[in-house]
């Protein structure tokens, strides 16, 4: 069982940190501006899945069934969707936090006081 959840446990140790952060810090921002993240999310793992779909099953890349949970449908392994949509949420809420002028200036107070 430890096997098959590998890929899980790397997505969430390398995502995860990233969105709980980002959401302490830029929380009111990202509820205000929930239409357009969620919108690019979506899209942006939409297209990405489409890709990757054809990438397995023309054998650019693969996915050790080793490693997973063994969900797939349509040429597509679960934990693809997974990184996929995790990593479209980090850059996603990055790039809109970075541009709120308020969460930038948060955030340098927390990183240089004084």
């Amino acid at each position: 069982m430890v096997g098959q959840v590998t890929y899980l446990w790397m997505i969430a140790l390398l995502t995860l940190p990233v969105i709980a952060i980002e959401w302490a810090v830029g929380w009111k921002t990202l509820l205000l501006e929930w239409r357009p993240l969620v919108a690019t999310v979506v899209m942006a793992t939409a297209y990405l899945g489409c890709a990757s779909i054809v990438a397995l099953r023309d054998g650019i890349w693969s996915i050790s069934s080793q490693h997973t949970l063994g969900l797939s449908g349509g040429g597509f392994v679960f934990e693809e969707w997974v990184v996929l949509l995790a990593t479209n949420a980090v850059i996603a809420q990055t790039v809109i936090l970075a541009l709120d002028g308020e969460v930038r200036a948060r955030v340098k107070r927390l990183l240089w006081p004084g």
